[in-house]
């Protein structure tokens, strides 16, 4: 076995199986596994350890993994649960090296370490979340922007600092033990979003509170560690809801603002429209004649 595989960035051809972000994730055990493809795992919400081998570390918001193929490891979620973005995908399926476990570095560049603590306002984290959002209704582009985002994701990656976990989880990997905490307060008042959605009461008044702090501070922390403000990630989420909703053909538009917590329906297909680039209607019919045409 080789001690580490070199990819020229110039042939690379990476293929996405799958690209998803769950918000939230009910406690539990996920292995131990050993997978066939390379995963990136961005950890969102911190309750939990990551098990491989002998050593255990715990699991913080910002912590982004890459599990190489043919590597035993378990993920163990607290009774709070989690929140993770993942990648499967494969580097590149034409070359004739088999990966087991080597060191991965583009050529010119560091190796990437398995375990890199970027933090949930970094380039890397941001750029994951986004791609899962634009991706989370399924068309016949979605695998194109997947390729393309994977392949941000590692010239961003490549363009460093890079900041290894290091073995138990220390604050010195990358962030220190304030700024984890920040993450956390963060990260609680996301789980309460995500939980209130459907409420139309719901206000940034309440995620603060859910957070322990002031709404000022609450703000400024939200943008600090997410690089956005809570009244735009709480229209996303709910926009995100509304795109998944509307793939059922049964539910009237006018449902689909009030499950999200739109009380005005206008004022819901309006700001879909300005986001979108289509309104409602448009865009259940272009998803689903693209479904039918597959």
């Amino acid at each position: 076995m080789a001690d580490e595989i070199v990819l020229d960035a110039y042939d690379l051809r990476p293929r996405v199986r799958m690209w998803e972000w769950h918000p939230g994730f009910a406690g539990g055990t996920i292995g131990p596994r050993v997978p066939i493809d390379f995963e990136f795992v961005l950890i969102t919400q911190s309750a939990g350890y990551f098990v491989e081998g002998e050593e255990k570390t715990p699991l913080l918001a910002g912590d982004l993994y890459l599990l190489p193929p043919k590597v035993s490891h378990c993920l163990h979620w607290g009774k709070h649960g989690t929140g993770h973005c993942y990648i499967h995908f494969d580097f590149d399926l034409e070359r004739k090296e088999r990966f087991e476990g080597q060191p991965v570095r583009l050529a010119g560049a560091r190796p990437f370490p398995l375990k890199l603590r970027v933090g949930m306002g970094s380039p890397a984290a941001k750029h994951m979340l986004r791609v899962a959002e634009a991706t989370r209704a399924r068309g016949p582009w979605h695998r194109l922007a997947w390729r393309a985002g994977l392949l941000e994701l590692l010239a961003i990656l490549a363009a460093g600092p890079l900041r290894p976990v290091h073995e138990g989880g220390r604050a010195g990997a990358g962030i220190s033990k304030e700024q984890a905490v920040r993450e956390l307060r963060v990260q609680r008042a996301l789980s309460v979003l995500d939980e209130r959605l459907a409420d139309p009461q719901l206000a940034v008044k309440h995620l603060a509170d859910a957070a322990r702090l002031s709404e000022p501070h609450f703000r400024r922390l939200c943008r600090e560690v997410t690089g956005r403000g809570p009244l735009e990630i709480m229209r996303l989420r709910r926009l995100r809801l509304a795109r998944q909703l509307l793939l059922d053909p049964g539910m009237q538009v006018s449902e689909v603002a009030r499950a999200c917590g739109f009380g005005d329906p206008r004022y819901f297909a309006r700001l879909f429209r300005r986001v979108e680039g289509l309104s409602p209607q448009e865009f259940r019919g272009s998803v689903l004649s693209g479904r039918n045409d597959s």
